[in-house]
């Protein structure tokens, strides 16, 4: 029966049917392959080379990057971990994405374009010391030391403190740190920002440091500095320091604060509070003075318009 079958089979493929089968590879033959889908690496971006790739928008008003696309060897950003069943954020382009994600939410302003590291000029070898210690701890010290070696910069304004703060945000994040960036200025405005509102004061409880790794901590006593302030803000700054104090203390936080007041200016400002002056005698031993010319504008400008 099957070898009927198959002679009936046989007898249905005539000559022309063979013709047009052949004819048939022999196109598909013809026709070009498919390109091959593309396969792309983003592991090489780091906080020097940003701009360069073109993963940073430089006309917007605050620092801002661009979305990083996915590879396309992994399902949408995750990939095969190599055991069964498992799988991991993809190294090629999920992990890239989630830190430029990550620098975005820090809201940096644009001042922060092509600010790291590697282009950085140290005011002092002292400078550059105690920063490294702070990075060298974050990375390897915290089984080692109970407290991270934070540091108080101080000094005129445009001499590269708040460029720091940059080059350290996007170092930090890159090494998979949590960073809080923010002015004085700032947090005391996020706290003006609940009064007649629902929303809770985010000094009431401590949860604006939550879970942050480093907090970068800018002009301490606002813009160019204040000889004084008012009760309120005065209340409110005590409560600052306090929080950091309390994170830092616990051996979770890392801190860079900087100011253009002078210690004894600092110590004038916060009314000479001993509970403040102790807190930040103890978190930052020596303040750093940094002593290089205004970076940003031209001294004989500067003496034009009387600055």
């Amino acid at each position: 029966m099957n070898n009927s079958n198959n002679h009936g089979m046989q007898s249905l493929i005539t000559p022309q049917l063979l013709n047009q089968i052949k004819a048939l590879k022999s196109l598909r033959a013809q026709q070009p392959a498919k390109p091959a889908k593309p396969q792309l690496s983003f592991k090489h971006l780091n906080p020097s080379n940003l701009e360069a790739e073109g993963f940073v928008h430089l006309t917007s008003s605050r620092f801002s990057t661009k979305p990083v696309p996915y590879c396309g060897q992994c399902n949408d950003g995750w990939a095969d971990a190599g055991i069964e069943r498992t799988v991991k954020l993809c190294t090629d382009c999920e992990v890239p994405r989630r830190k430029l994600k990550r620098l975005n939410d820090l809201n940096l302003p644009s001042d922060a374009n092509g600010a790291h590291l590697s282009m950085y000029e140290w005011d002092s070898p002292k400078q550059r010391e105690r920063i490294q210690n702070l990075m060298g701890w974050m990375m390897y010290g915290r089984a080692h030391s109970p407290q991270s070696p934070s540091v108080l910069m101080y000094g005129s304004p445009g001499n590269g403190k708040t460029t720091l703060h940059y080059a350290l945000a996007k170092e930090a994040v890159f090494n998979d740190h949590r960073v809080l960036f923010t002015t004085h200025t700032a947090l005391l405005e996020r706290v003006k920002n609940t009064f007649g509102s629902s929303e809770k004061n985010p000094l009431s409880d401590g949860k604006w440091l939550r879970g942050v790794d480093l907090l970068l901590f800018d002009e301490l006593g606002g813009i160019g500095g204040k000889s004084e302030m008012s009760n309120w803000a005065y209340t409110q700054s005590v409560d600052i320091i306090g929080h950091i104090y309390e994170r830092w203390a616990s051996g979770s936080l890392s801190v860079l604060m900087t100011s253009n007041l002078t210690p004894k200016q600092i110590a004038k400002y916060f009314q000479h509070n001993r509970a403040v002056g102790s807190r930040l005698i103890d978190m930052f031993g020596e303040p750093i003075h940094m002593q290089g010319p205004d970076r940003r504008t031209n001294k004989h400008l500067s003496n034009v318009y009387g600055f």
